[in-house]
């Protein structure tokens, strides 16, 4: 609310802030005298909190005291620009500028659609990411090509900061044979636990290298990718990822054994998104030939074909199992439910939805389960 020139925010801690400030004031019998001017930078920064980085930026110019108090490290841990589309070029200019303290530990930014194909983001854009955010530890940047016609322009996982520690591409476009690289200096991002690829546009401009060590990681999203219909490829990408605790393989072409090879490396496992696959009852039930998926906790079978029979199986192999995620339309009988139910009582079965995404080459399908954990989260 508004009290003569003072602005005071929303937020409990903050009121308390602000009323115990007003008390000390000098209140005229006409009018509330007391300026902005007059409040003590803690609680300027407090109302600052409020603002985004663009707006931190265009109260910078209001007075020196601002600008001094605009750049303060306390607001720029987070720089979200995701409700605005960047072209590289600006995405570059972004990163020039002195407003963007070295503070970052989480960018976000949102590529232009309409540039996706006709400019690309640089291996030297991404060292001046690092340069010029040393504590960067999440970085999301969308619906931007990571690919060039020329070779030494093609970025790399390697080239990412290594600091990182939460990775997300989505959206973007990825040449096949240059992004899982390895580094000549041996960097591997040893930090990074989450990497999300889903619904990137992989360019199969040569054979896929070989997937890449990361040894910290334990959140997988690879939903739509079209690199997992070889069997072999499968297998060695989990064999290097023990630690996993979730992996989202939805609208990918995984091979009937599958869920076999996740079972056999990825004891870990407690969240497993296999919708919009052809996943069926053999598939479920090929996971208990290595003792089963004991730390499974939910699981997304929507648009696969499982049937009644699938949901037995499901039962043996993942005796933890917390929720399942279902389509309304799937094949599955309400008695085939009832009797998952019971032999595993705290089961909740959850009704998902397949979200596709078509464009002029590339049909994309998954229930997006990246976006619905991340998409307000700090995390």
């Amino acid at each position: 609310q508004e009290m003569g020139n003072v602005f005071v925010g929303s937020g409990d801690s903050l009121k308390e802030i602000a009323l115990t400030h007003f008390s000390t004031l000098r209140f005229s019998k006409r009018r509330f005298t007391t300026t902005i001017d007059h409040l003590p930078d803690y609680v300027l920064l407090n109302i600052f909190n409020y603002l985004d980085f663009l707006e931190l930026c265009v109260i910078g110019l209001v007075c020196r005291k601002w600008y001094a108090l605009s750049r303060d490290r306390t607001l720029h841990r987070r720089v979200d620009l995701s409700h605005v589309q960047l072209t590289p070029k600006q995405l570059k200019l972004l990163l020039q500028m002195r407003a963007m303290p070295p503070a970052v530990e989480e960018l976000r930014v949102f590529g232009d659609h309409h540039c996706l194909w006709a400019c690309s983001v640089s291996p030297r854009a991404l060292r001046r990411i690092q340069s010029r955010c040393p504590r960067l530890r999440r970085l999301r940047i969308h619906n931007f090509s990571f690919r060039s016609s020329s070779r030494d322009k093609c970025v790399r996982l390697a080239d990412f900061p290594d600091t990182l520690e939460h990775l997300s591409l989505r959206g973007s476009i990825v040449g096949r044979s240059s992004f899982f690289k390895a580094s000549r200096q041996g960097q591997n991002l040893s930090r990074l636990q989450v990497l999300d690829l889903g619904r990137c546009f992989f360019v199969a401009d040569a054979e896929a290298k070989p997937w890449p060590w990361l040894p910290s990681l334990t959140q997988l999203y690879l939903e739509g990718c079209p690199f997992l219909d070889s069997t072999g490829y499968f297998q060695d990408m989990l064999r290097k990822l023990s630690k996993l605790t979730l992996l989202d393989v939805e609208g990918t072409y995984i091979a009937e054994n599958a869920l076999e090879i996740v079972a056999s490396h990825c004891s870990l496992l407690e969240h497993l998104y296999v919708g919009c696959t052809a996943t069926k009852d053999s598939s479920l039930a090929s996971m208990g030939n290595f003792g089963g998926m004991t730390k499974l906790q939910s699981i997304c079978l929507v648009q696969t074909q499982v049937t009644d029979v699938g949901l037995l199986h499901l039962a043996r192999v993942a005796p933890e199992l917390k929720v399942i995620m279902l389509e309304m339309d799937q094949g599955i009988s309400d008695q085939g439910i009832a009797e998952l139910c019971d032999r595993l009582p705290s089961v909740a079965v959850r009704i998902g939805e397949c979200i596709g995404l078509v464009s002029a080459v590339f049909r994309h399908e998954g229930c997006g389960h990246y976006e619905l954990q991340y998409v307000d989260s700090t995390t």
